[in-house]
């Protein structure tokens, strides 16, 4: 695939909830086969622009465009069907279905909404569907969860979970891949199976953005930082030069 098919940017994105500015006049470039991270004290704009890229948001003013579409007037669930895949903060599994149709249920689908509102059922849609649970038993086994696929979420650990919600952003197998704090909360094999899958996916020249306040595991895997305060950009540059300014890591770390 070209790089413009990978591209997504953002200009003059805007934001305003209650009066405070959440996302100011944001312009970035996000660059096909980069991880790059999104860092800055809480409250400093990274979710927001994670929900407005996604579409979970509605921007005031500015656009964002994937391949050089623009995309601002689609809905979220018409982003995620363009390649645009992402996790939560929190997994927001289903935790009434099985792993692997948690997954399942997540690839860019090609059903026509008729035939699913009517139940319609064709051979064509058969083999599709064998097709994704082959797919998502593989990326199951790729995270070291294929024997809990029959499980549902809350028979697994925290960690486990977190490894879910990576699978099934992989399973939409789009070119953008955005990880919120794919790190809170885990560590030992866990983190280290995490960081391995973003390097893979970056092998594979995909456009990865991460959120995450876990400074070691963002200089480990971030090719760029991206340093936000109070929905601005403050600086764009790399993870180590970021972290030794002195202005940035006051702001950052306080005090």
């Amino acid at each position: 695939m070209s790089e413009i098919e990978h591209s997504l940017e953002t200009v003059n994105l805007t934001k305003n909830f209650g009066g405070k500015m959440v996302a100011n006049h944001i312009n970035i470039k996000f660059k096909q086969g980069f991880v790059s991270g999104l860092i800055g004290p809480n409250g400093a704009g990274k979710t927001t622009l994670f929900n407005l890229i996604s579409g979970n948001i509605k921007s005031d003013y500015g656009d964002v465009y994937l391949g050089g579409k623009k995309i601002n007037k689609m809905s979220d669930f018409q982003r995620a069907r363009l390649g645009i895949a992402r996790t939560w903060q929190m997994n927001r599994l289903f935790n009434s279905l099985s792993l692997i149709d948690n997954l399942i249920i997540s690839q860019r689908s090609d059903y026509s909404d008729k035939s699913l509102s009517l139940g319609l059922f064709d051979f064509n849609r058969a083999k599709k569907d064998a097709l994704y649970e082959d797919i998502a038993a593989n990326l199951l086994k790729r995270v070291g969860l294929l024997d809990y696929r029959n499980s549902v979420p809350a028979e697994l650990s925290y960690g486990q979970q977190k490894l879910v919600a990576i699978a099934r952003a992989l399973m939409n197998d789009g070119n953008i891949i955005m990880l919120d704090e794919p790190m809170a909360g885990v560590e030992g094999r866990t983190h280290n199976k995490i960081k391995e899958i973003i390097l893979e996916e970056k092998t594979r020249k995909k456009t990865i953005i991460v959120i995450e306040h876990n400074m070691r595991f963002i200089r480990e895997i971030c090719d760029e930082g991206i340093f936000l305060v109070n929905g601005q950009i403050k600086a764009v540059d790399s993870v180590a030069s970021l972290m030794n300014d002195v202005e940035l890591t006051r702001i950052y770390f306080g005090g």
